[in-house]
């Protein structure tokens, strides 16, 4: 299944300078230096390579059939059967900030501000993000791993539906979640997976067409008075992303992109 998301944000920040070049797209936490210039030219942050969130759900499991083989008798472990029954379709982590991921490729970038810069010139902010769901999902299997309830080595049948959700990201600066929350509705993966031990799961099911191409946007406005009253000589600039589905998603290369425009202040 192939489902995509793209998440879109502007920040305006109250800034004295203008500035010009091109940042290279960063592959790790990067930095960047703005000068004064007559005719200020936009700084892009492009995310390289392709990156994947891990499923922030567990996935609803539709039926447990443990081994009635007397060799395997954990297998039938009532505890373990009913914390894998409670924790059918609830989330993995807690959805709070502490727990927003970096995105690898598209980390924090600093942003120097120059020293003879006055506090009047505003600064534009916008990011993207695009999304999609991987179109070929994968069981999870019912171990130790799962709940510590369960043997390492769990022997049975379950059947699992991986249940859609909220995908979000939002803009943090110096560590701050600011402006709007971007969240696309993600919708439940096709068919049910099975995990059988030592069995693979069947393939999965053609992957349909989905038609829209959804955009989610946000504006942000800040001033000196965000940093207390005066910009500092330098200030991070990032997007995280939280996945709130019971599927592994991804962001494909040059599909994240944070653009920083300088505007004359009144």
């Amino acid at each position: 299944m192939r489902i995509t998301v793209i998440f879109a944000a502007v920040l305006v920040m109250v800034l004295s300078f203008s500035f010009t070049g091109v940042l290279p797209a960063a592959e790790s936490t990067g930095s960047v230096s703005m000068t004064a210039s007559p005719s200020p030219q936009p700084i892009q942050i492009e995310g390289k390579g392709l990156v994947t969130i891990d499923p922030g759900l567990y996935p609803v499991f539709t039926s447990i059939v443990p081994t009635t083989d007397s060799r395997f008798p954990e297998s039938r472990s009532p505890a373990c059967l009913n914390n894998v029954k409670n924790k059918s379709g609830q989330l993995i982590k807690p959805n709070v900030a502490g727990n927003y991921l970096s995105i690898p490729g598209w980390t924090q970038t600093t942003v120097t501000v120059p020293a003879n810069s006055t506090q009047n010139a505003k600064f534009l902010i916008t990011w993207t993000l695009r999304v999609e769901a991987a179109a070929s999902q994968s069981a999870v299997a019912v171990d130790s791993s799962l709940d510590s309830a369960c043997p390492a080595s769990w022997y049975g049948v379950a059947t699992e539906k991986l249940v859609g959700g909220q995908v979000y990201a939002r803009l943090f600066i110096n560590g701050k979640a600011v402006g709007d929350l971007g969240a696309m509705t993600v919708p439940d993966f096709t068919a049910p997976l099975t995990y059988q031990k030592d069995v693979p799961p069947p393939p999965p099911p053609p992957a349909p067409v989905y038609s829209h191409d959804p955009t989610i946007s946000g504006s942000f406005q800040i001033d000196k008075s965000f940093f207390g009253g005066t910009f500092p000589a330098k200030f991070s600039v990032e997007v995280k992303w939280f996945n709130a589905t019971g599927q592994k998603m991804y962001s494909d290369d040059l599909q994240r992109v944070i653009i920083i425009e300088s505007m004359p202040g009144e």
